[in-house]
């Protein structure tokens, strides 16, 4: 049932029906039929449905993939994927294809389309010794053109001609060097130094356009201290050591049209990173790409904040010393990132990390796919990862074939807020276990609104640990399989070990196991508007199957639920948990998949089932269970108001001696039952394995 507020009523009598309630008389030890119970009409109200994430429009260039049952998301490449682009090309996120990275290589060698404003000194590796710097007698050297532009008037230019020069340029303020193109005018280092860079900057209003800084000794870009302030435009950064780009000291970068890639960890084996901002540096990238650095494709440190627009990072390797890290992102120290419309693909570990307190990450309208694991431990590879006390904002992402989670919280009391985020095919790492949407943990909190989770391994939702809140409004959950490794667990929602949760209209789908699941003492799950529909057995043994399932002390309240085709149990209370339901609906409750084979006595099928715990539902209907629509067991305590159980193999099994059988008739019609009422012992569920939520 699709759509707004609905209602199912039923008006059910029977012959003989009068004014009052009555309850089913005492069975015998047969097990005979109890009797109905009139109990006029049941109003029960529906849930609202859950709205699905709302990825569109898309940024321009970018392609609207459409679906018909599930949410429309946008891809930044066009069928075809990412295109490898040849020297002096990059494939722009919502670009056609590859693109020359500035201008076209001139006939003569010489930059054209220079401005006229200012002094120009031009350079070239192949022109005669002894020039002066005009055109027709350009210097040989770029430090020759830095030593004439330096102090004069207005700025200038050094204008470097199709070669390769091998040397560190200080770029001095209000001087642009400003290369032929891309693929002719390369600059490189040949010797190790410190605290220096191929292109280095310490000014303001100096910058470097129009060339490529290749296969250096030193890093490629290099911009520190305050007074800094460089701007690159058109640049291609290939195989630097140490850092492709780093701004540090409070500095300040502005570059559009930049390509980062293959940095060389050397000297530093933990080194590598394609843009490294540091102690209080500001940085802004628009049109990048950062591809096949190591350690971080962008990192953020000491206080640094730096905005990503049109960006991709892929393909980020682990460290060259101890094999870790491979992030697409990572920020810590109190610094922040934005980040608008980005591909974060392939890279290791993490796609974006935030750790320590006051790091904080916004990410808006990208893609976070692909992550792979730690090569160090195999572990990891999630979307997005936090740690401490960082801070995660998510708007319109897809995060699409990363492993172990989607999102991630590690130790710490991180926080997240997440709008229109699509969840897709999380793979397991090595350990074959949990592959999940979501695992809010160690006090962390996220607010989620519109969340789809599609595919996956062991459970889609988490909530886990002392301290930890989530609060989620339209959820979405669908196919949720075992662990691969042993093919057990595949729930929708896990609210366990003391964390709190809170959800607002949700729909859960052929998950495996449970489609809700609270455990552990201190556990407490608020549910309003939830649709749980073709929950399916444990893959490992064809047991279970519950659409809510609540052990071990937990708490479990939940209003205007519909349950359907759930196995083995509707709805399950064990060991001291206590579930509250109101205007709820059971139906079709089927026995375990094991039925036939191992389980033959213990396949279930009941609507309810309470044993060692409490339950209190009023408005009901349950309908169509296999077994017994509602089963009270090892001292379990069910109190049903207003309801009907109808059209199940036997309407109340009773397995408490001298239960006071008025707790389930209060207006409760029992009809269409096979039989209405038996206290024949049957067998009891186990509980689910330990293990959940590993």
């Amino acid at each position: 049932m699709r759509g707004g507020r609905a209602w199912w009523l039923l008006g059910l009598c029977v012959a003989g029906c009068g004014d009052d309630a009555a309850a089913p008389p005492a069975a015998d030890a047969s097990g005979g039929d109890g009797g109905v119970v009139d109990a006029g009409p049941v109003a029960v109200a529906a849930p609202a449905e859950a709205a699905l994430p709302v990825l569109t429009p898309c940024p321009s260039g970018w392609r609207e993939v459409p679906s018909a049952s599930s949410a429309t998301t946008c891809d930044p490449w066009p069928d075809t994927g990412r295109a490898a682009c040849g020297a002096g090309e990059a494939h722009w996120p919502g670009a056609p294809g590859c693109a020359r990275v500035g201008s076209e290589c001139p006939a003569d060698g010489l930059p054209a389309g220079l401005p006229t404003d200012r002094a120009v000194f031009y350079v070239h590796a192949s022109a005669a010794a002894g020039g002066d710097g005009s055109r027709a007698r350009p210097f040989t050297r770029i430090a020759e053109g830095i030593a004439a532009a330096t102090g004069v008037t207005g700025g200038a230019i050094v204008a470097v001609g199709a070669g390769r020069y091998d040397e560190a340029v200080l770029v001095p303020a209000d001087v642009t060097v400003w290369g032929a193109c891309t693929a002719e005018t390369l600059v490189t280092s040949s010797a190790a130094a410190s605290a220096t860079g191929v292109i280095f900057a310490r000014t303001a209003r100096s910058g470097a356009r129009n060339l490529t800084i290749d296969g250096a000794a030193v890093e490629g870009v290099l911009v520190s201290g305050l007074s800094a302030d460089f701007t690159l435009e058109d640049v291609i950064v290939a195989r630097a050591s140490g850092n492709g780009i780093r701004i540090d000291g409070g500095g300040h970068l502005s570059a559009t049209h930049v390509v980062v890639r293959d940095t060389v960890a050397l000297p530093e084996p933990d080194a590598g990173h394609g843009v490294w901002a540091r102690r209080g540096s500001r940085a802004e990238l628009m049109f990048a790409v950062v591809e096949g650095n190591r350690a971080a494709g962008v990192n953020v440190t000491g206080g640094s904040r730096v905005v990503l627009d049109d960006i991709a990072i892929v393909d980020t390797h682990e460290r060259d010393g101890d094999r870790s890290g491979g992030f697409g992102i990572a920020t810590t120290d109190t610094s922040t990132v934005e980040v608008h419309r980005a591909a974060i693909e392939g890279n290791r570990t993490v796609g974006v990390f935030v750790t320590d307190d006051g790091a904080s990450v916004t990410l808006e309208d990208s893609v976070v796919r692909d992550t792979l694991t730690e090569p160090a431990r195999n572990r990891n590879g999630a979307g997005a990862a936090m740690q401490a006390a960082g801070r995660l904002v998510l708007r319109r992402v897809l995060f699409e074939r990363n492993h172990s989670e989607g999102v991630y919280f590690l130790p710490g009391a991180a926080t997240a807020q997440l709008e229109d985020v699509v969840v897709r095919d999380t793979r397991s790492a090595a350990d074959r276990t949990f592959a999940g949407a979501l695992s809010v943990r160690q006090g962390g909190t996220a607010e989620v609104t519109r969340l789809l989770s599609e595919g996956g391994h062991g459970q889609a939702i988490e909530a886990a640990d002392p301290g930890t809140t989530l609060t989620i409004s339209d959820l979405t959950v669908r196919d949720v399989d075992g662990y691969e490794l042993d093919r057990r667990f595949g729930g929708a929602i896990l609210v366990h070990n003391g964390a709190s949760a809170d959800v607002t209209r949700a729909r859960l789908e052929r998950a495996h196991t449970a489609g809700v699941f609270s455990n552990g003492s201190g556990s407490r799950l608020v549910m309003h508007d939830v649709t749980v529909v073709d929950t399916l057995s444990q893959l490992s043994d064809g047991l279970f199957g519950h659409g809510l399932h609540a052990e071990d002390g937990s708490t479990l309240e939940a209003t205007r639920v519909r349950i359907e085709g759930s196995h083995g149990m509707g709805a399950i209370v064990r060991f001291g948990s206590t579930m509250q339901l109101t205007d709820l609906l059971v139906a079709s409750t089927v026995v375990n998949d094991c039925a036939m084979t191992t389980c033959a006595d213990g396949a279930f099928g009941s609507g309810l089932g309470v044993y060692d715990g409490t339950i209190h539902v009023t408005r009901f209907v349950i309908d169509g269970a296999a077994l017994c629509g509602v089963h009270v067991a090892e001292n379990g305590e069910a109190d049903l108001t207003e309801g009907v159980v109808t059209a199940s193999r036997i309407g109340a099994c009773v397995q408490v001696e001298g239960y006071d059988l008025t707790r389930l008739t209060a207006d409760v019609l029992y009809t269409g039952n096979e039989r209405n009422l038996d206290t024949v012992m049957l067998p009891v569920p186990a509980p689910l394995p330990p293990g959940l939520g590993m």
